[in-house]
């Protein structure tokens, strides 16, 4: 990651913080944010994106193998939502 990504991931992740501190609640989390804000541990983040449990998607630049993943927080609250109302059980 070049100095400009690195900026750009601060940025997101200063703007993310503060949002949450103003009650505000951002669309997309990176995973390490819905880490620290769902009950899951990053794999099983991971696992819940593969089987289609969740909603995200990659950002990256055209050509490139790599890029950012980002978590809609919508679907992931819904989530627990219905893990709870279902008395815990996740399928």
């Amino acid at each position: 990651m070049n100095s400009t990504e690195s900026q750009h991931v601060v940025a997101a992740n200063h703007v993310a913080v503060q949002q949450l501190n103003n009650n505000l609640k951002p669309e997309w989390l990176r995973v390490p944010q819905a880490v620290e804000l769902f009950p899951f541990c990053r794999s099983e983040l991971y696992k819940l994106i593969a089987e289609q449990k969740i909603r995200s998607t990659c950002l990256r630049k055209r050509g490139a193998l790599r890029g950012i993943r980002i978590i809609s927080y919508d679907s992931l609250a819904a989530y627990v939502e219905k893990a709870a109302s279902d008395g815990g059980i996740v399928a």
